[in-house]
């Protein structure tokens, strides 16, 4: 599957503390109304991970430009290993930390999606990425906020 980009600048929160500086790059909104696919097709590949920062604390988070990126079945590499890794430790999903995004890992995000009532098509995007719980250095799992 080939992604086209969309990149915003993003502030980081978790329970409304701000976490993060402003990671900024030029914004090519999603038309309204877009949503599955369509709006999936608009964003940027995650390929590499970010260090979500607090005073006490991080997580390590897929990232491309900023967290404002895509995976589903077929991504692999590094950046899908924190994501299976919080699905287990803070969702019970019990899946194989291959850092390969399969079928299963894809039934792990929809499950969440659908837990938190968002569109459960087992694509991890922005909006699943604000109702995931993370795992963080300290051992504790919260979810972290943006746009």
């Amino acid at each position: 599957m080939k992604f086209g980009m969309r990149m915003a600048g993003t502030a980081l929160a978790t329970g409304g503390l701000a976490i993060g500086g402003a990671l900024t790059s030029a914004a090519a909104p999603v038309p309204a109304g877009q949503s599955g696919q369509a709006a999936v097709a608009a964003l940027a590949t995650c390929n590499r991970t970010l260090n979500v920062v607090t005073p006490t604390r991080y997580a390590v988070l897929p990232a491309a430009a900023d967290l404002e990126c895509q995976m589903g079945i077929g991504s692999a590499g590094p950046e899908v290993t924190p994501l299976q890794v919080s699905l287990n430790r803070c969702h019970g999903a019990g899946l194989t930390v291959d850092s390969i995004y399969g079928p299963k890992t894809a039934d792990a995000v929809r499950l969440v999606q659908s837990k938190a009532g968002i569109p459960a098509d087992g694509i991890y995007g922005p909006q699943t990425r604000r109702v995931v719980y993370w795992l963080f250095s300290n051992g504790s799992c919260a979810r972290v906020l943006g746009p």
